[in-house]
């Protein structure tokens, strides 16, 4: 069975659709365009699509991914082509390539994600000290579903950008745990982000 990895991106108009609504408009895209999915067997059978680590709803992306199992063979190129006017507007098919079909699935060894916040009001020197001290913290103790996270293992890294003035920042996605951007914010005290996209996943 031959898998095609899809890179998408999901643009302002489309920033508050939720993950599982997003799996929704890949499904019709799918279905409208007519390219040869797999299905699964059983009862009530499924298109085999597999998944990078789901995005927050609010936050734009540049750098989605999905997996495609195709029944038959098919050009990464051609799909590409094939598949990109089936979607509204938002979303935008960037590439199409073949991957191994044995390989590990993307929300497995998927671990890192890269993210670039966009700020609207705040002082750089002020926020890249206090983005210092929180590197320097042992522990980000942060509640979930009522008990106490420590998710400063999942920081991986902070960087205030000028020009415009903005916030990069390297967090923990996947199966293990994930630290989301807007946890990392509110740690920031005195800023108002004005937008937040992520830009990169990648495996450590």
């Amino acid at each position: 069975m031959q898998k095609v990895r899809v890179k998408f991106t999901k643009g302002p108009e489309v920033k508050f659709i939720s993950h599982l609504d997003t799996i929704r408009t890949f499904e019709r895209a799918i279905r409208r365009s007519g390219i040869p999915i797999a299905y699964s067997s059983g009862y009530n059978p499924r298109m085999r699509l597999a998944w990078g680590p789901p995005l927050s709803v609010g936050i734009e992306s540049s750098c989605e991914l999905v997996d495609l199992f195709m029944e038959t063979w098919v050009n990464p190129g051609r799909l590409k082509e094939t598949l990109a006017p089936s979607f509204p507007k938002g979303f935008d098919i960037i590439e199409a390539e073949i991957a191994d079909a044995k390989g590990p699935s993307l929300d497995t060894y998927l671990n890192r994600a890269e993210y670039s916040v966009l700020i609207q009001s705040g002082q750089a020197e002020q926020i890249r000290q206090k983005a210092e001290e929180i590197l320097k913290r042992e522990n980000i103790d942060i509640e979930k579903k009522g008990k106490i996270v420590n998710k400063r293992p999942m920081l991986h890294g902070i960087k205030v950008m000028e020009d415009p003035l903005r916030i990069e920042m390297t967090l923990q996605v996947g199966a293990s745990g994930t630290l989301k951007p807007k946890e990392v914010t509110q740690l920031l005290d005195g800023i108002t982000a004005k937008g937040i996209k992520r830009t990169r996943l990648f495996a450590a």
